[in-house]
């Protein structure tokens, strides 16, 4: 009697556990190039103060992404599966089990509109798409060398200060830490950030770039900044991580 009732028992464990793990896997991915994912990113809110932004970025994998940051700190990679349709793994770059499937939701000219976010055992929320940032593509030079990179307004029509993102070691873009900045621009701070030299549309080689060189790199970005007049020249500042600590002061003393 004791045997039967224990094979019962694992047997049920069993079953439960197959459910569970057929209920984790994730549908194959579709692949879709940049252009498509551009489509999704933007900023979502979910209410009166909370906000998600999703963007192209390579940190996680190498290559570009389409990547949710919550302003409550959770990280997702969205891996499409079909059209407006996505889902997200347990982790910030785990495609092998499903946590989350993520709806994109149009209006009748094809517009998104909205997201919804449903986790695996939860109620699905939404997300409405605001217009809270405009994006411009620029250009400036340092001496022979044409940087590229993007300039990202709140959409208010004020006057802002703004930050530059310096680039770290390594080939760097202009991506590479706009996730962490989005909160500043839905706070009144316009941000750029360029590809540092060598890397995207910025021409030059940053291998053989003293930091007196990318010092002035970013020196360049700081006199471009005090020609847009809804920038205000006076409230500039510079932002970054690991080399940038050392760029930043150099650029800072000219």
């Amino acid at each position: 009697m004791h045997l039967s009732s224990s094979r019962t028992i694992a047997a049920i464990i069993l079953i439960a556990a197959a459910k569970v793990s057929a209920a984790t896997q994730p549908p194959p991915i579709k692949p879709l190039d940049q252009a498509s994912l551009r489509e999704y990113a933007g900023v979502y809110r979910w209410g009166p103060d909370a906000f998600l932004y999703l963007q192209l970025w390579s940190e996680l994998s190498g290559t570009p992404q389409l990547v949710a940051f919550d302003e409550s700190g959770v990280v997702r990679t969205l891996y499409p599966t079909d059209h407006d349709r996505f889902f997200a793994g347990p982790g910030a770059a785990v495609s092998t089990s499903l946590e989350s499937t993520v709806q994109f939701d149009r209006n009748p000219q094809g517009e998104i509109v909205s997201l919804a976010w449903q986790r695996t055992g939860s109620t699905s929320r939404v997300a409405r798409r605001v217009q809270m940032e405009t994006r411009e593509d620029v250009r400036f030079s340092n001496g022979n060398v044409r940087l590229s990179g993007s300039l990202i307004r709140p959409a208010t029509g004020l006057r802002h200060p703004a930050i530059i993102i310096v680039p770290a070691s390594g080939p760097e873009d202009r991506e590479y830490l706009l996730p962490l900045v989005h909160f500043l621009v839905r706070h009144g701070v316009a941000v750029l950030g360029y590809d540092k030299r060598g890397v995207g549309g910025s021409n030059g080689d940053w291998t053989t770039a003293s930091f007196d060189d990318l010092a002035g790199d970013t020196t360049a970005a700081f006199e471009y900044l005090k020609t847009p007049p809804d920038i205000d020249h006076r409230q500039i500042g510079l932002f970054g991580l690991s080399q940038a600590g050392w760029i930043m002061p150099l650029a800072a003393t000219r």
